[in-house]
């Protein structure tokens, strides 16, 4: 397997700078939630345990430093900046920096993605069905704040990715069946398949429509330890792994299609054991980082290639986007950035 060469373009560097919503993006001259053609936001967590998103290359938290919150996934539509993640036990989707709560916080729920077709916000997540530590989840799907279970309370469940083409909403996510956990996806509230992988348990991470191909990316486990990334396309599994030397494992978070190119972003763990970021390109891989970094969400826009994550050192990781293979954030603050998006 050949390493993916891009076309790398020369840019500049964007300074990172810690900003919280009320000032003005003084960088870039306009407003954070005024979004423009070009601007590249992005979604995920600063330190201490913030939700926070960015607006070429400046940070903006969501959430003060009395809690633990996280931002999971991020769309743009006209003129509106919407973000799903959590607050505490609170699954949690901000429009334009309003919180909008999903859940009640008696249980522990996530908003894991968000994704915006017309006048309507949809979001995946999962939500316990108790208050105990073991008590399985429910897969959820919210519209417009409304929510709909995709499992139920006697089979544990996930619903981490959503994506609307047409009519049609697809989620990606996990379920238990016939006693083991397997990959699923849902079509309109209603469980399509099983994804499955030489009988192992898998999980699903991500989902993208093109056409009338349904890509899912996700894992198996190779052992109680490691797992190795997979992409299936209609049903079809593929391994997605790295040839320039041993490697102990690979995930796989985020899927785009552009072109009829199939990009998935994710993680690789050499002989080090430290996760390096990784980005595939129609199944050959180009690490993106040198040292302890993964690659969480990837985006396509013209013959630019975003992938969002995070890229540190031995005793921490800092947030980074990535533009064609080069770092977007070279200060980037410490914590991760979970998704991308660009306004096109």
């Amino acid at each position: 397997m050949k390493k993916v060469v891009l076309n790398f373009l020369v840019i500049a560097a964007l300074a990172f700078t810690s900003c919280d919503g009320n000032d003005d993006d003084k960088d870039n001259g306009s407003d954070p939630y005024k979004p423009a053609k070009g601007n590249v936001y992005a979604a995920g967590i600063v330190e201490p345990s913030n939700a926070a998103f960015w607006k070429n290359g400046v940070s903006y938290k969501l959430t003060d430093e009395s809690g633990i919150s996280e931002a999971m996934s991020i769309y743009v539509s006209g003129d509106n900046v919407y973000v799903a993640g959590y607050i505490g036990k609170v699954a949690t989707v901000w429009k334009n920096g309003v919180v909008q709560n999903l859940t009640d916080g008696v249980k522990n729920a996530v908003a894991s993605s968000v994704f915006v077709s017309g006048n309507d916000v949809y979001v995946a997540g999962y939500e316990r069905t108790g208050i105990g530590g073991n008590d399985p989840y429910i897969a959820k799907l919210w519209k417009n704040g409304i929510d709909q279970n995709l499992t139920d309370e006697t089979i544990n469940g996930t619903a981490t990715s959503v994506f609307v083409s047409g009519n049609d909403v697809y989620v990606a996510g996990s379920a238990v069946i016939n006693a083991k956990n397997s990959a699923v996806v849902w079509k309109n509230g209603v469980l399509q398949e099983e994804l499955t992988y030489e009988n192992r348990v898998t999980g699903a991470s991500g989902v993208f429509v093109s056409g009338k191909d349904v890509y899912v990316v996700g894992n198996a486990p190779l052992n109680a330890n490691n797992a190795f990334a997979i992409v299936w396309k209609n049903g079809v599994a593929e391994v997605l792994g790295y040839s320039h030397g041993s490697y102990i494992a690979t995930y796989a978070y985020s899927v785009f299609v552009s072109g009829g190119d199939v990009y998935v972003a994710g993680g690789l763990s050499p002989y080090s054991k430290e996760f390096n970021a990784i980005l595939w390109k129609n199944k050959e891989g180009q690490v993106l980082s040198d040292y302890r970094g993964e690659a969480y969400s990837v985006f396509v826009s013209g013959k630019d290639v975003y992938v969002a994550g995070s890229h540190g050192t031995q005793s921490y990781s800092n947030a980074q986007i990535w533009k064609n293979g080069q770092e977007l954030l070279t200060n980037g603050e410490r914590g991760g950035v979970r998704s991308v998006f660009v306004v096109e």
